[in-house]
C-alpha cells in the first residue's frame, strides 16, 4: 500500500492518508504435483479468490544443461598432396601472372585436399595483410610485385 502525506492546515504537521487500490486483481499460475495440493490451495483462498480454470498438464523431463558439453575427439587430418600450406598453394597458383577467379581457386584447393571455404580467408590475408595479390574485378584476383616465391620442399633435384 502506498501512503500519501497531506500537510496540515498550518503546514507544520503531516498526517498520513492511505490510498486504496480498488478493482485490482492478480492472476496467479501455480503448478502442483497432485490434486490434493490443489484442493488445499483452493480451500485456503475460499472467499477471496475465484478459480477460473484448472487443467492437467504433462510433466516434462528436466531440461539438459547446455553449458557443459562432452568433449569430442578431434577428427584425423586429411592427407594432403605435397604437404603444402594453403598460402603456398595460393602463391603457386598466382606465380603464372594470370588473373584467377574464386571458382578456379576453389577447384584447385579441392584437388589438393583442402576445403573450398579455406580460399576466402587466404585471399583476404594475401590481399590485405601482405598485399601480395589485388582484386581486379569482383571475384577476380591477380598477383602484385610483392608476391613471395614458393619455397619448395624437394630435397634437391635438377630444374
Amino acid at each position: 500500500m502506498s501512503m500519501i502525506v497531506k500537510k496540515g492546515a498550518a503546514g507544520k504537521s503531516a498526517v498520513p492518508v492511505e490510498r486504496r487500490r480498488e478493482n485490482v486483481k492478480y492472476e496467479m499460475i501455480i503448478h502442483v504435483e497432485n490434486a490434493d495440493d490443489m484442493a488445499t490451495i483452493i480451500q485456503a483462498c475460499k472467499g477471496t479468490a475465484e478459480l477460473k480454470s484448472a487443467k492437467a498438464i504433462e510433466s516434462s523431463p528436466p531440461q539438459r544443461r547446455r553449458g557443459l558439453q562432452p568433449r569430442v575427439e578431434p577428427r584425423p587430418a586429411k592427407p594432403r598432396i605435397g604437404a603444402m600450406r594453403g598460402e603456398d598453394i595460393m602463391r603457386e597458383i598466382f606465380a603464372d601472372g594470370k588473373n584467377h577467379t574464386n571458382d578456379e581457386l576453389k577447384k584447385t584447393f579441392v584437388a589438393r585436399g583442402f576445403q573450398p571455404n579455406s580460399v576466402s580467408p587466404l585471399l583476404s590475408r594475401l590481399k590485405n595483410s601482405t598485399s601480395e595479390i589485388r582484386m581486379v574485378a569482383m571475384g577476380e584476383y591477380i598477383k602484385t610485385s610483392k608476391l613471395k616465391p614458393v619455397a619448395t620442399n624437394s630435397g634437391g633435384g635438377a630444374e
